[in-house]
């Protein structure tokens, strides 16, 4: 049974006060968002939960540190806040650029253009809160163990990331239903971010050791079979999406999920290297 112990440190510390500033702006920024112009999807609702995610994950990684239940929870707690600050150090960074170029007004007099101007710049200092936190977990030497201490860890997390901007582009007026090949792409984006999010999660959760199969070299598969995945959208999705003449407002966002599928080929390719070597090493040794 879960002990309540108040833990006054978890709030007084740097990196706790750094959490504190995380809650408070990413609330005042995505309440600024909303109050703002319209959130249109879909950038207007990623954006939204972008920042929801990050106020959440901070909110819940300070009341468990304050009343100290993470040291009680069947998980890595480092693992599990590193991930979640480089995730919503990427979330944010993404925020704090695709928000102002959708929706700030031209007209710079108003409410609307007051409330989006500071949300964008709320969005960009919770960026650097959070890559500041990310910053001090690095610095502490040891802290990271297990599968996402490694390079291919890293790069999970990474496609995950790419993957969920890929999903948000690609709904842009449902243009992945065009056709069979722009909905083949989407279930392979939707496959390998599910895939990757189970990953982390039970890399986190401290399971993957605990499983009655050679760990190593399913992760060496399935990162093979996303690669392969992935390299058939990035010859699939420009020829199917391009070949008809789309919408002007549709055209940005498949150039960029274009250019960020063919980003996460590249993370995908890298991450078999890494993790055909590792699994090398590790039975040669």
């Amino acid at each position: 049974m879960l002990q309540l112990k108040l833990v006054p440190r978890a709030l007084l510390s740097l990196v706790g006060l750094l959490r504190l500033l995380q809650v408070v702006l990413c609330c005042i920024t995505f309440s600024l968002a909303a109050s703002g112009p319209s959130l249109v999807p879909p950038f207007g609702v990623w954006c939204l939960c972008s920042w929801c995610i990050c106020f959440l994950l901070s909110l819940v990684i300070l009341g468990l540190e304050f009343l100290g239940l993470n040291s009680q929870l069947p998980l890595s707690w480092e693992n599990f806040t590193s991930v979640a600050a480089t995730l919503a150090t990427l979330l944010t960074f993404t925020a704090s650029i695709m928000y102002p170029i959708v929706f700030v007004p031209r007209d710079p007099t108003g409410w609307p253009y007051q409330a989006a101007a500071t949300a964008t710049a709320l969005s960009c200092v919770c960026f650097v809160i959070y890559a500041v936190e990310v910053g001090l977990t690095w610095a502490r030497r040891g802290q990271l163990q297990g599968f996402l201490s490694t390079v291919p860890g890293l790069l999970k997390v990474f496609e995950a990331y790419v993957a969920y901007v890929i999903l948000a582009l690609v709904d842009v007026d449902q243009m992945y239903a065009k056709n069979t090949g722009c909905q083949w792409c989407m279930a392979v984006f939707c496959f390998c971010f599910v895939g990757n999010l189970v990953i982390v999660g039970f890399s986190i959760g401290q399971w993957l050791g605990t499983l009655p199969l050679p760990v190593d070299k399913v992760l060496v598969a399935l990162t093979g079979l996303a690669s392969l995945l992935y390299l058939s959208a990035a010859i699939v999705w420009p020829i199917f999406i391009f070949k008809d003449t789309i919408p002007n407002h549709q055209f940005s966002s498949a150039v960029g999920a274009t250019i960020l599928t063919y980003i996460n080929l590249v993370a995908y390719t890298a991450d078999l290297v890494f993790s055909s070597r590792m699994m090398f090493f590790t039975e040669s040794t």
